[in-house]
């Protein structure tokens, strides 16, 4: 890590501060009585070194999202902008209807409820994802409808959706030319700070390749100072890789495997916390990797918090040499 700290270049470093600094000035925005406006943006320094190619530094805007929601009576709207290439563009878009105490229903363009950690780097208590090298696998946005019902005990939700996985982007719809897909979860909480989640993703592909499906459990405990989780995965055709880059998706480039995940956070005082993870996955009978990260943060306010990262990386390929991968990064975590 402290390689990495000695030659980062003072000209990032000093980019990093002034761009960081003017973030603390903001605060809450609020319009009118039902209409609210909520975002969060990271950037900061990202430095990646591989054994397989030359080692890169760069400072970058990583995520910057805007949620704009309407809350009245029993009826709530969410409409989610993202920055992509220069340009915002909706990523989410829904209603929630809250029926009664227990039940709701939610319809429009929303997030799988597949897997633990979410989508959004500014959201986990780390910056990098689980998944070193199946993202194809990683659940997309879906538009359709969901069911949920919900008392201090648990709760079960089902769903139906275009698809879940429509990968790889160069292949634009390559995994949604069946019926759409389907996602179930049940959720436990036996006593305070102990969840249980069971979830069920299938989705039919057509004749475009084989149907998808993948099974997901995670187990959470949290108290005042800590969060343990651990989360296994099963998959089958979740997604694909073109490796050849032929535009042609064989039987051979599905992503069927096995994964677990095992996270640890504990608050060191009132504004720091460190947050371990290791992770492992696997393509059956192509490739594996095992990861580990390690991440301090600091609250500097209740908007602004500063976040590092060391992960490490080894990954094995059929017929190929291991590829380590060492990846360390300094960010700041704006939120409003």
């Amino acid at each position: 890590m402290f390689h990495y700290l000695t030659n980062l270049p003072y000209k990032l470093i000093t980019q990093f501060v002034i761009l960081l600094c003017p973030f603390s000035i903001f605060g809450q925005i609020t319009i009118g009585d039902s209409l609210n406006l909520r975002g969060a943006a990271s950037a900061g320094i990202v430095s990646v070194n591989s054994s397989s190619s030359a080692e890169t530094t760069v400072l970058e805007f990583e995520e910057l999202i805007l949620e704009l929601g309407l809350d009245y009576e029993k009826l709530d709207a969410s409409l989610e902008f993202e920055l992509v290439n220069g340009s915002f563009e909706i990523d989410a878009a829904f209603l929630d209807y809250q029926f009664n105490e227990t039940i709701s229903f939610s319809a429009g363009r929303m997030y799988s409820l597949l897997l633990y950690e979410h989508i959004d780097p500014t959201r986990r208590l780390n910056r990098s994802n689980s998944y070193t090298l199946l993202e194809e696998m990683v659940p997309t946005l879906g538009t359709g409808i969901r069911g949920l019902a919900s008392t201090e005990k648990g709760w079960v939700s089902v769903g139906w959706a275009d698809h879940i996985w429509n990968q790889p982007k160069s292949l634009i719809d390559s995994l949604s030319g069946g019926n759409g897909s389907v996602e179930v979860q049940m959720g436990f909480l036996p006593f305070s700070g102990l969840e249980v989640a069971i979830s069920y993703g299938g989705q039919d592909s057509g004749e475009a390749g084989p149907s998808g499906q993948m099974w997901n459990t995670w187990i959470s405990h949290s108290g005042e100072k800590h969060l343990l989780v651990a989360e296994y995965l099963d998959f089958e055709n979740a997604g694909a890789q073109d490796a050849n880059g032929n535009t042609i998706l064989e039987n051979s480039e599905y992503l069927s495997g096995k994964s677990w995940m095992l996270l640890g956070n504990y608050k060191t005082s009132t504004d720091t916390s460190m947050t371990v993870r290791l992770s492992h996955e696997e393509q059956d009978g192509v490739q594996k990797a095992l990861k580990f990260a390690v991440a301090p943060s600091f609250e500097y306010s209740d908007n602004l918090t500063f976040r590092g990262e060391f992960s490490r990386a080894n990954q094995e390929a059929t017929a190929q040499a291991e590829v380590q991968v060492d990846t360390f990064s300094l960010e700041g975590l704006f939120r409003f």
